[in-house]
């Protein structure tokens, strides 16, 4: 399928409670629930299947545990609705188990600042680090089984990532990992062997070339869709 169609938007723009502010991901569960990590107001607001917001949750810090305000950097969703908002500047992954929890569980999986997070099928847990250029692998209770890239080493052969952005899996378990700097998405097994390499490795902007892709998405038809954040 082909889109090409504006359709609508979600939120308006402003600095008050409800408003977008830079707006940095975004999550849909299977009620038809849209989850938006803003950014600029270090909340994930919650919109209902019809578009409308329903609620407003805070990443403030614990009381008496954290401090400082840091951004909610992403967003994912699992089947059963819980909600994983990844707080990058606090190196931890904030819970909750609806979205009208007002508590949160915290999670500090020992990955340095955390980009994003994927939850597959099977209940295991993808956390990706630009800054440590690798992607962590945990299972359904959330114990480190296995790790692609070498940590805090950036390259451009099949063992290195730099500055890794994103990912997903397939139905197959392939982990499909956003190489952003090294313009690429890279693939591998559910195992983690090294599969193949979606573009060049160069920088470009022609057909088959990236430019720092930055996000990606797996249809249901398995059509991936791949951010080229440099393209444009």
């Amino acid at each position: 399928w082909t889109v090409n169609t504006f359709i609508s938007s979600l939120g308006s723009a402003g600095f008050n409670s409800e408003k977008l502010r830079l707006p940095e991901d975004i999550s849909i569960a299977g009620n038809g629930y849209k989850y938006v990590a803003n950014g600029g107001a270090q909340t994930v607001i919650v919109f209902d299947e019809n578009d409308q917001i329903v609620n407003e949750i805070s990443i403030a810090p614990i009381p008496g545990v954290e401090t400082g305000t840091y951004p909610a950097n992403a967003v994912f969703v699992d089947s059963s609705s819980r909600i994983y908002v990844v707080d990058t500047g606090r190196s931890r992954i904030g819970l909750y188990d609806n979205p009208f929890d007002t508590s949160v569980t915290p999670w500090t999986p020992g990955v340095r600042y955390p980009e994003e997070l994927f939850k597959d099928s099977n209940g295991y847990f993808f956390i990706t680090s630009g800054i440590e250029h690798s992607v962590k692998i945990f299972n359904g209770i959330q114990v480190l089984e296995q790790s692609l890239g070498v940590q805090n080493e950036p390259g451009s052969d099949n063992s290195h990532f730099n500055t890794p952005q994103d990912l997903v899996t397939d139905s197959n378990g392939n982990i499909y990992v956003v190489d952003s700097n090294n313009h690429r998405v890279q693939v591998f097994t559910q195992q983690g062997a090294y599969l193949r390499t979606l573009g060049t490795g160069l920088q470009g902007d022609t057909h088959g070339t990236f430019h720092n892709p930055t996000g990606i998405a797996l249809s249901d038809a398995n059509e991936l869709y791949i951010t080229d954040s440099g393209n444009n």
